[in-house]
């Protein structure tokens, strides 16, 4: 909705995490001029790699560093933003009617810690970011957690998958199966129609209260 909004117009977004940096290339998809305003002097301590390259080589995206926002000016809604570079720089004056704000974001990816790489800021690393020794532990741990997996007792006999259905389905009876753990009908000779807990087929037959 954003980005029809925003068509063919110029527009302001503030903030310079990675967020700020998916917007900017989400929204110039459509936007005339998309102006990122960042307090810092370089994207780099607050963003991932990969997004300031597309930020850097993307024609309608235009990075102000050391500015803020001084002003927003409108009749019931933003017409014109103000803004400042430096401390003592001049205030400019735009014709600007979309503002976003991004700020404040930091990764929440600890608990991915030895499961994934991640750079030093906690953004996960991905593509051209990722070094030999990221893959090589990566490779390590999925070993790992394969052989762990086979190993994990379960504490009774595995089922197949056929087994597996016919339990969910509760196609069970009372005697332990020697090969899937699921139940069998005490006397197998018994089973029919005339044994009164059981059917034909070895179900366990539903009763009504009579």
């Amino acid at each position: 909705m954003e980005a029809q909004l925003c068509a063919d117009e110029e527009i302001a977004i503030v903030g310079g995490a990675n967020s700020a940096g998916q917007a900017a290339m989400f929204l110039a998809q459509t936007a005339k001029r998309v102006h990122m305003l960042i307090r810092g002097d370089a994207l780099a301590k607050t963003m991932s790699r990969y997004l300031i390259s597309r930020i850097e080589a993307h024609p309608r995206v235009e990075l102000h560093t050391r500015t803020e926002i001084v002003g927003l000016e409108g009749n019931g809604h933003v017409e014109q933003i103000a803004w400042r570079t430096g401390r003592t720089g001049p205030v400019e004056k735009q014709k600007i009617r979309h503002v976003f704000t991004m700020t404040g974001a930091e990764p929440s990816t600890k608990w991915l810690a030895g499961c994934l790489a991640l750079d030093q800021k906690g953004f996960i690393k991905t593509g051209a970011a990722l070094t030999p020794d990221d893959l090589a532990h990566r490779e390590v741990a999925a070993a790992s957690s394969a052989v762990s997996a086979r190993n994990e007792p379960s504490g009774r006999p595995r089922r197949g998958r056929r087994a597996e259905r016919q339990h969910q389905a509760g196609r069970v009876g009372r005697g332990r199966g020697l090969d899937c753990g699921c139940e069998r009908p005490p006397n197998p000779g018994r089973v029919g129609p005339s044994h009164p807990d059981y059917d034909s087929h070895g179900r366990a037959a539903t009763r009504v209260p009579g």
